[in-house]
């Protein structure tokens, strides 16, 4: 497929997924040093459905208050954009780019998309990408990128850099000027373990300020309901099952996301629906679902680091589900905070997010 001029020239979605099978072969290298690192991209690009993004945290209204009124954008559009606009002046934040969100909201998901998009030639052709997830060796790595005016860089998941553990501000300003020079950064965040940053001077939406430099902000958006379905389509597809068998899988998985009020829009808990809605068990429960979803995450972190003794030690601590009760009103409340597990220097890592 002949390359283009213009960044994230990909129509749909889908046109990243058949394209990325076609080069399978030709760029085996590449397309495994992601599946090392986070997930299996095949499966990705297959399933991935695109999130909006916004200006203003999800956290701080009600969802469900109809008086809120909040501004949403297809997040490639956004990007698209930002990517496309010419780079006159020296680095002064401008070509910084940061993409927050809650645990499980897809962050990792979408740094991966963008590479894809570069792998399949849906990217001009004169442009490098780069994808790293944030850790010791990002400095150097970033030393060793030889046409840095022409490459875009993608750093995922700041919040679980145990180079910024303790001293999350001085992480920032390393990672800032390591990148200064290059095209576009764009780096992935948990918000809640963003640093404090300063008020835009220009007061616009969708700008912080980070130290001297003063860069462009967007929150990705919780899941609509067309997007929910969008997913379970794509994720039971009619055709690939015995005759109802998706539409009995896709039913039974509405039921399920309809005991979990907002969190039903997370990208990481739709990821695993297709486990639960599979199960034989007619009991699931708010904390049922949660405890399943915690125990996947665990198990599917232990096998990336190939610590089976951690996955038996996980098994051998977790208290029977029978013996657990919690009342469905404070399971969301509970959740978010169980959610976030222990790290250190006082810092708490991520613990669910969509790889």
């Amino acid at each position: 497929m002949p390359a283009t001029e213009s960044f994230l020239s990909f129509k749909t979605v889908k046109a990243i997924a058949t394209q990325l099978a076609k080069i399978r072969k030709a760029r085996e290298a590449e397309i495994r040093a992601i599946a090392d690192v986070f997930d299996d991209p095949f499966e990705l690009a297959r399933l991935y459905i695109e999130p909006d993004c916004q200006h203003i945290n999800p956290a701080e209204y009600d969802e469900s208050d109809p008086s809120v009124s909040v501004v949403t954008e297809p997040v490639f559009q956004t990007l698209n954009k930002w990517l496309n606009t010419s780079r006159p002046v020296e680095p002064d934040g401008r070509y910084h780019f940061f993409i927050l969100s809650d645990a499980g909201m897809g962050k990792s998901s979408l740094l991966c998309m963008l590479k894809f998009a570069h792998l399949t030639s849906f990217w001009p052709k004169d442009y490098d990408c780069v994808l790293l997830k944030l850790g010791e060796d990002t400095l150097a790595q970033l030393e060793k990128v030889a046409n840095k005016r022409q490459t875009v860089v993608l750093l995922d998941a700041l919040d679980e850099d145990r180079m910024g553990w303790g001293n999350i501000d001085a992480r920032l300003a390393d990672l800032m000027r390591a990148t200064k020079h290059f095209h576009r950064t764009i780096i992935s965040c948990r918000t809640q373990f963003f640093p404090t940053t300063g008020a835009d001077p220009f007061k616009s939406p969708g700008h912080i300020t980070v130290g001297a430099y003063r860069c462009p902000l967007v929150f990705l958006s919780p899941f609509s309901a067309a997007k929910i379905e969008a997913y379970l389509t794509r994720r039971f597809p009619t055709g690939l099952l015995p005759f109802g068998a998706s539409l009995t899988l896709r039913k039974k998985a509405n039921a399920l996301l309809e005991k979990m009020a907002s969190l039903k829009c997370r990208p990481f808990l739709l990821s695993h629906i297709e486990d639960i809605a599979a199960s034989t068990s007619e009991k699931w429960s708010e904390y049922s679902v949660y405890e399943s979803l915690v125990g996947s995450w665990f198990r599917r972190e232990a096998i990336k680091m190939n610590d089976l003794v951690a996955a038996r030690q996980m098994d051998a601590n977790r208290a029977p589900s029978s013996s657990a009760a919690i009342p469905t009103g404070n399971v969301s409340q509970i959740v978010p905070a169980a959610l976030e597990i222990p790290g250190t220097n006082g810092e708490r890592s991520r613990a669910l997010e969509q790889a």
